[in-house]
């Protein structure tokens, strides 16, 4: 198994956006958030979610990040249905590959 680590920064369509894991979001009910205004990726980094799960949201923010800059963004946003089936079709196709997201810090 390959794994790359998912740094801190990375860029995406010539802007480099922060990745943070932070348990503020819970705190709205949310499992994530892309903010383009900021270049920011948040994932909801609670104890009880799966390593799998926070995978998948990284890649739904990453989604969200590319459709926002390559796709027309706001005026022709992907619904969260598609963008969660983009992020867990990315995420099962990455495995078949034998790759592995991992963040930092992560064992």
């Amino acid at each position: 198994m390959i794994e790359i680590v998912i740094p801190s920064t990375l860029r995406i369509g010539g802007k480099d956006y922060t990745v943070e894991r932070n348990s503020v979001l819970a705190i709205r009910g949310l499992e994530g958030e892309h903010i383009s205004s900021q270049c920011r990726l948040c994932i909801t980094d609670k104890e009880d979610r799966h390593i799998d799960d926070l995978r998948a949201t990284f890649l739904h923010e990453v989604v969200h990040a590319i459709d926002g800059i390559y796709c027309g963004g706001c005026d022709d946003a992907m619904t969260e249905v598609k963008v969660n089936g983009m992020a867990e079709g990315l995420l099962q196709f990455l495995k078949e590959l034998g790759i592995r997201l991992i963040f930092e810090g992560e064992e």
